[in-house]
């Protein structure tokens, strides 16, 4: 979900700015308790997965991912991406830059696809739930 997330608020700036997102934006603008922790996150994945291939530990990059996940909702509740500050919001477009990346190669690692975006539900057939409204019962 993280990763869908993060696609999103990237295209929606993309969208509203007609700029691309500058991965060589200044990340020292990026101050905030959330951003250091999220950045502190993204910056241990070389060694963790060096880690888990030597420990043969799988499992350590499933964590890694999740923790990376809760950084990235923490920073997301905690901030505003599309704001007038042009050069804090390039900051933080590329900071969800680095996290998308992360997030797509450490589920890669693990042969989990990264979607872009979340799949809805079809909308159940009405004529059918009409024809018998008891879907357990027999009709």
């Amino acid at each position: 979900y993280a990763h869908a997330r993060i696609c999103s608020v990237l295209t929606q700036y993309t969208a509203r700015t007609g700029r691309a997102v500058d991965v060589a934006a200044d990340v020292s603008l990026l101050t905030a308790p959330t951003e250091a922790a999220l950045m502190l996150k993204l910056a241990a994945f070389p060694d963790m997965l060096t880690s888990a291939a030597n420990d043969l530990a799988p499992h350590d990059v499933a964590f890694y991912l999740r923790d990376v996940a809760s950084a990235f909702h923490s920073y997301y509740a905690a901030e505003r991406f599309l704001i007038d500050d042009a050069a804090l919001a390039a900051a933080r477009m590329a900071l969800l830059a680095a996290t998308r990346q992360v997030l797509r190669n450490a589920l890669g690692m693990l042969g989990v696809s990264a979607p872009d975006a979340m799949a809805r539900e079809p909308a159940p057939d009405a004529s059918a739930e009409a024809a018998n409204p008891n879907p357990g019962d027999p009709a």
